[in-house]
């Protein structure tokens, strides 16, 4: 089980009793045991974000060799990220999200 380190660390500190915490590490376990050994665990489909990060580093880059840079142009660099952000989180949202059968 992959997952159970994490689980244990993220749950140990929380004011439950003993049981409850243990009942709680069990469902996550098989929770993300269940995901992972599912279909839906894997099943990715190509979106735009992954050039999202050197997309942005690129603009910080060219705005970092051009310092100092006004107010304006610190302005027009955040705007770019901003739309940048929408467009890959808009892009990757409803492409790769998961379909819990609840």
């Amino acid at each position: 089980m992959s997952n159970v380190n994490w689980i244990i660390k993220s749950l140990q500190n929380l004011p439950i009793n003993e049981d409850d915490q243990v009942l709680l590490i069990h469902f996550w376990c098989e929770f993300y045991n269940y995901l992972e050994s599912s279909k839906m665990c894997g099943q990715e489909s190509n979106t735009k974000s992954v050039e999202y990060n050197p997309v942005v580093f690129e603009i910080l880059n060219n705005g970092k060799a051009s310092l100092p840079l006004s107010e304006g142009e610190l302005r027009n660099m955040e705007m770019d990220i901003e739309d940048l952000t929408l467009f890959f989180d808009e892009e990757s949202i409803f492409k790769t999200a998961v379909f819990f059968p609840f």
